[in-house]
């Protein structure tokens, strides 16, 4: 229980330096990536099928929009595995999510899966 607990807590603190995905052609309306990404952070504990279609629409757009690499999409669905204890499916997404950062220079967003990551192991 203390355990599960201590995971919880130290993933609330990794998902609270999540900034999501934001370009400007695409995050001026509801139906934005952003948009959607945030919605999932916001469901992630307590509602977990809501939190993944919001993730999945997410996806829909980034894919109708010809985002190929979104990194923040994948980092979503890891912690939403992670906190739902789907630890593989978890790890398979962080490590996506790594190598979308990777792809984008992003050293601070590469971070975050990381230590998500790190919170499996």
């Amino acid at each position: 229980m203390i355990l599960k607990f201590l995971r919880v807590s130290s993933f609330v603190l990794l998902m609270s330096s999540f900034h999501g995905f934001c370009d400007p052609e695409v995050s001026t309306s509801n139906d934005s990536i952003q948009y959607y990404l945030e919605h999932a952070k916001q469901k992630y504990q307590d509602n977990f099928q809501e939190a993944l279609v919001s993730t999945q629409l997410a996806e829909k757009i980034a894919v109708k929009n010809n985002y190929d690499d979104v990194p923040e999409i994948n980092f979503t669905y890891a912690s939403l595995f992670y906190v739902n204890g789907n630890y593989s499916n978890s790890l398979k997404y962080f490590l996506k999510a790594v190598s979308g950062f990777k792809n984008h220079n992003d050293v601070v967003g590469e971070s975050k899966p990381y230590a998500g990551i790190g919170l499996i192991q």
